[in-house]
């Protein structure tokens, strides 16, 4: 081994022992006398087997310098710092059972008084066992050594002895994830995540309650940072577990349930997320826990409308709301999301205004929180930028929509899938402005991030990926990429029809996409043939973007007079004229019904109706 190798082998090896004189003249006594190797006493450390214990006191008592070990000292300090206030056992233990690295504050102070977390960081530094991150006010950190001999000794004197002890801990540490998690405070859960992880490692101090009750609030961690695939296999681990310690009826399998179900929806998943939350929905109902009873509904709602039951899913949602209404629970980021989700419904069945104004109704509240860039904001925001988008109000949708992308960013990685739908429809924002570079390039990554973040087997079919494929396509018809934007709709058809059925709006959708590529391409007849069935099947639902397929309709019709018109065919011509202004003033009507008297979709039509369908 060279000396450049020697040094950065020293480097990593003063990384594992902590930078006290003790710990550094230890160390250098014990690989002098033994001849063990960097590696091998760093392993010795980590295990801290009683015979290693014995050897560092032997070595030390021989060299005349120390009598005391590592241990024995950090013991000595453990055993007066409990002396000094019985509250603190708890504490270090949960300390202990952590992620050595910047511990929250907060999460600490929540076990008791924040007078009792000032006492304890004090006399921890007192003793040398803590130190502070550059975060100070908020975190603090122990060497993963000191740590680790802080939970023997624990584990040695006081977890064997009280199998309670660990309970309560993780209890407190359960209400405090849950308490982040519901508010949604993404400063504090992107800290949670590997806490979480190193306290579930202790499996051999762990029930199966423990086990299931914190991984299920970490996998709802996963959700939220958007690692779909952990949460889902975490979610579905920790259920099992609670299953075999719980009765049926409990509080926690309720929530994990509940948690399980919205990641299948985001999946795509809809019948398995609607069967959990129904299971969720029956235990809180059973338990009489009004506020769990909303929390589910809100997202039954959300379900019924992902299987177009917009009926049902109208139903579930407005008992939600009763619910949160009726118990006073007015400031509640729940009320806000089912306003929102209501929102989202009135906005499938095309009732646009009445969607804006939940949305902005839910963003009220959410901002009424007070939490600084939350996330229930910016979900608010970017459906609010949709709408707009809808009604044709492109500028200030795409604020909104910026507005949105800004806070997001803010709280996740660079292209996290968390906010992958908000770029995408800002890409679709860009497309109508006019700006297909920057369209294309949202769109891009929006692709990319879901197929990375999905199965390989789903990735190619998935609907989320299959919408933003729409969207790309439609930019593509703007650019005139005719023959690019057919292969793309060939592939979102099969998608949908795979997933939707060929009765749903949505498929409904893509077939109109289709039939303006048959128009634009010069099928008439084919286009024709598409738009009406598209047509057909708005009008059943009476959806008010059936405006779209009539407004379209009368473009075929004027083509088809031009046809006409060349073959000299003068009153077949006029047949055709008469029925495109027949269509352009049944799209008129349905507009002003549901659009802002100065939308630019109103304008237009009435300015094509003032000037008279014309054959060029």
């Amino acid at each position: 081994m060279n000396i450049n190798e020697q040094k950065e082998e020293l480097k990593e090896f003063f990384t594992h022992i902590p930078s006290f004189p003790l710990d550094i003249s230890i160390a250098a006594y014990y690989i002098k006398a033994t001849n063990v190797s960097y590696s091998q006493y760093i392993e010795n450390l980590k295990q801290n087997h009683q015979g290693f214990a014995s050897l560092q006191k032997d070595i030390l008592e021989d060299t005349g310098k120390y009598r005391q070990t590592r241990y024995e000292i950090i013991s000595l300090s453990l055993k007066k710092l409990i002396q000094t206030d019985k509250d603190f056992l708890e504490l270090l233990l949960l300390i202990s059972l952590l992620d050595s690295q910047n511990i929250p504050r907060d999460l600490i102070d929540s076990y008791n008084s924040k007078f009792i977390t000032d006492k304890l960081i004090y006399n921890l530094k007192k003793y040398s066992l803590v130190f502070n991150t550059e975060r100070k006010a908020e975190l603090f950190s122990l060497h993963r050594s000191t740590q680790k001999i802080m939970l023997k000794y624990l584990e040695e004197n006081y977890i064997s002895r009280n199998i309670n002890l660990l309970q309560r801990v993780a209890n407190n540490l359960k209400q405090y994830l849950v308490k982040t998690l519901d508010k949604e405070d993404f400063s504090k859960i992107n800290l949670l995540s590997n806490h979480c992880e190193i306290f579930l490692t202790h499996s051999r101090f762990l029930t199966n309650e423990i086990k299931g009750s914190i991984g299920s609030e970490l996998g709802f961690i996963y959700f939220c940072l958007g690692d779909l695939s952990k949460s889902r296999k975490l979610l579905e681990e920790s259920i099992m577990y609670l299953k075999k310690d719980l009765t049926s009826n409990n509080k926690l399998l309720a929530r994990s349930l509940g948690h399980l179900g919205i990641t299948y929806r985001d999946f795509g998943d809809f019948k398995k997320a609607k069967d959990v939350l129904e299971q969720s929905l029956k235990i809180y109902t059973f338990i009489k826990d009004q506020l769990g009873v909303a929390w589910v509904l809100s997202y039954l709602g959300l379900i019924h409308k992902n299987l177009g039951n917009y009926s049902d899913a109208t139903s579930y949602l407005e008992q939600s709301l009763t619910i949160y209404e009726k118990n006073k629970f007015t400031n509640n980021v729940g009320l806000g999301r089912a306003l929102g989700h209501l929102g989202i419904v009135n906005l499938e069945i095309g009732n646009y205004l009445k969607a804006r104004a939940l949305f902005q109704e839910s963003l009220q509240i959410h901002k009424s929180n007070i939490i600084e860039n939350s996330l229930n904001i910016a979900w608010d925001l970017a459906h609010i930028g949709i709408v707009d988008t809808i009604l044709g109000d492109y500028n200030k949708a795409k604020q909104s929509l910026e507005q949105s992308l800004t806070i997001y960013e803010k709280n996740f990685p660079k292209n996290s899938i968390r906010y992958t739908w908000v770029m995408a429809h800002l890409g679709e924002v860009y497309t109508f402005l006019g700006d297909y570079k920057k369209a294309l390039n949202l769109f891009e990554i929006s692709i990319d991030t879901y197929r990375k973040n999905f199965p390989i087997e789903s990735s190619k079919t998935h609907v989320s990926i299959a919408w933003i494929l729409s969207m790309l396509g439609s930019a593509y018809i703007k650019m005139k990429n005719y023959k690019e934007a057919k292969f793309l709709f060939q592939k979102i058809i099969i998608s949908y029809k795979q997933h939707y059925g060929e009765n749903h709006t949505t498929y409904a959708s893509i077939l109109r996409k289709m039939g303006q590529i048959y128009f634009l391409n010069g099928e008439v007849e084919s286009a024709e043939k598409s738009i009406k069935r598209t047509l057909e099947l708005f009008q059943k639902v009476n959806h008010p973007e059936s405006y779209i397929d009539l407004e379209l309709l009368a473009d075929i019709y004027l083509k088809k007079a031009e046809n006409e018109s060349i073959k000299l065919k003068k009153d077949k011509t006029k047949i055709f004229i008469d029925q495109g202004t027949n269509y352009l003033k049944q799209a008129l009507k349905i507009l002003q019904a549901h659009f802002p008297k100065d939308s630019c979709h109103i304008i237009r039509i009435q300015n094509k109706l003032k000037n008279g369908l014309k054959i060029i």
